[in-house]
């Protein structure tokens, strides 16, 4: 087997070695002498981190600004609940002064004024207090202070109402008050014992109101109650001087048309078995009126005595029975009151009335 030979390289020439060399160098020159391209530099507002920079800011900004604003409100939230329950808590004081010296002074007038005064103390708290932010807020102590404030307006204002006319507050009135009370008494604890910043107590008298507005109640009642018996007892009274001053009227009537009449039997049974012994019954005989009679009387008054009895006044005309002449005499009765009759008990002769 024959055993193939390598071709036999043919020897390289200077001259073809020369060409190589040029060209080779020709390539380098090239590749050196060829201008370098520069990559291409990115913008600003390309980059990520300078917008990651940007929303930090943003976020630090926007959180110094609602971080103020917070406080602001705060403060001024603390504020207004500071000067509110300053002010309520010494106008509740100045009701429970009046309150407490009510049964010496009497004035409940004053009392009733005061309550009004504290209700709109309240009423314009409550207007003030609608006006702060609830946004970025402390928003349980608003809410405790609104609550408070509620709670209150709604009991005071009741009971200032009330007391426009304590003589009209029923039962009814007096339970849902003091159901107001508690109401307002809670709120009232809830605020005070949540709140560092208030000093002041508040009177815990405000809210015995209703148990003041009851005795002003049974007060009046009894007044009223005794106001109508004094009345009452006035006019039966009156009716029974009317009555008395009518039977004294008749039994003097009856008296006097007897003594005109000369009629004994008809005086006799107005009068006191005393007066029927004195009297001088004779006077009444034909006899004793030949020349002159009683022809006519004119009861001038009937009045009540201090010690209950009557006193009545009387003109009696008398006539002469042999001339035109006549003259008036007068007289003076003293009417008792003997087993359920008003009779005459004397006589006096007086001029005339």
């Amino acid at each position: 087997m024959k055993e193939d030979k390598p071709q036999d390289e043919k020897p390289v020439t200077n001259e073809q070695s020369d060409i190589k060399e040029k060209d080779t160098k020709d390539v380098s020159t090239e590749e050196t002498t060829q201008p370098s391209i520069n990559k291409a530099k990115k913008v600003w507002y390309k980059n990520p981190w300078f917008w990651v920079g940007i929303v930090a800011a943003t976020i630090g900004i926007i959180s110094i600004t609602l971080g103020l604003i917070y406080r602001s409100n705060v403060l001024k939230t603390n504020q207004a609940i500071s000067d509110g329950w300053f002010d309520i808590t010494t106008q509740s004081q100045e009701v429970v002064v009046l309150q407490d010296k009510l049964n010496q002074t009497k004035d409940y007038n004053g009392y009733s004024t005061q309550l009004h005064t504290l209700q709109t103390a309240v009423s314009n708290r409550k207007y003030t207090a609608s006006k702060l932010p609830t946004w970025l807020n402390n928003k349980a102590s608003l809410d405790r202070y609104t609550n408070f404030l509620s709670s209150f307006d709604t009991y005071i204002s009741k009971a200032a109402s009330l007391s426009d006319d304590p003589g009209k507050i029923s039962t009814d009135d007096l339970s849902k008050l003091t159901d107001n009370s508690k109401l307002a008494e809670a709120a009232t604890s809830n605020l005070k014992n949540n709140t560092s910043f208030l000093q002041q107590d508040m009177p815990q008298g405000i809210f015995d109101v209703p148990s003041t507005l009851q005795k002003v109640t049974e007060t009046i009642a009894a007044s009223q109650a005794k106001t109508q018996a004094e009345k009452q007892a006035a006019a039966n009274a009156a009716a029974k001087d009317a009555a008395d001053q009518q039977a004294v009227t008749t039994s003097v009537t009856t008296f006097q048309n007897g003594f005109v009449a000369g009629n004994a039997a008809a005086m006799r049974p107005v009068m006191t078995s005393g007066f029927q012994n004195e009297y001088n019954f004779n006077q009444l005989n034909p006899d004793q009126r030949q020349y002159q009679y009683p022809a006519s009387f004119r009861i001038i008054s009937v009045s009540k005595q201090t010690d209950g009895t009557y006193k009545a006044s009387v003109n009696v005309l008398f006539k002469y029975t042999d001339n035109p002449n006549q003259y008036t005499q007068g007289y003076e009765y003293s009417v008792i009151s003997s087993s359920g009759k008003w009779l005459l008990n004397n006589e006096k002769q007086t001029n005339s009335f």
